[in-house]
């Protein structure tokens, strides 16, 4: 079915609501995460403070055998923390679709990190956006308010990547020098481009870069 039944964005929009839905009901599946996914390229300038917010709908980390197809084994710890990441920096709505009162404690620690959900929180002029592809590695990135660059780059293909750097020309991050914040680490280290390690399928790099130089 078309994504379109759902709408999108109008000028009307923000009169009546504060977000609006990209794309079609999301289901526990790699394939369908990443369908929703596509619906926000492009688009991260539509959404804003007293606008509204572009939602590709729920989070699926955690959603397990779901009740409606209890076929579905659901995505991966490391896939539903990859999404939640995406999610955090398309500025998109974080709404749990797990029981969290039977939610393991990884999944938890997940949803509640505090830097990834300042990373979401935060404005800077875009709700993010994808920056570039560089093979099986996708990049998307959002403006921070305080100068600062949230970066996620994961890794869209079925096999591990090599390790690689990305310069911040390619980001489009005017530095010459940066402290990262590795989020899902929790560490810091001055950097002249962004380092990303090898990444298993469907893994993911979530930092943020602040100008030193």
């Amino acid at each position: 079915k078309s994504d379109m039944r759902r709408g999108g964005f109008h000028s009307w929009c923000s009169e009546i609501t504060d977000m609006w839905r990209t794309s079609n009901d999301v289901q526990p599946t790699w394939e369908n995460v990443m369908h929703n996914l596509e619906t926000l390229v492009g688009i991260g300038h539509q959404a804003g403070p007293g606008k509204g917010w572009n939602d590709p709908d729920i989070l699926e980390i955690g959603v397990n055998f779901p009740p409606w197809n209890k076929q579905l084994p659901g995505i991966s710890l490391l896939e539903g923390r990859t999404q939640f990441s995406l999610w955090c920096v398309t500025s998109a709505p974080l709404l749990l679709g797990f029981d969290v009162s039977t939610a393991s404690q990884d999944i938890i620690d997940i949803v509640k990190n505090e830097n990834a959900i300042r990373v979401n929180q935060e404005w800077g002029g875009s709700a993010g956006d994808r920056l570039l592809q560089k093979g099986d590695l996708d990049v998307w990135g959002k403006p921070m308010g305080d100068g600062s660059v949230a970066v996620v780059v994961y890794n869209q293909g079925n096999t591990s990547t090599p390790a690689t750097e990305i310069t911040f020309e390619d980001l489009g991050f005017k530095a010459k020098q940066a402290s990262l914040l590795n989020i899902w680490k929790d560490s810091s280290m001055l950097v002249e481009s962004l380092p990303v390690h090898s990444l298993l399928s469907h893994d993911c790099v979530f930092v943020t870069l602040t100008k030193k130089l």
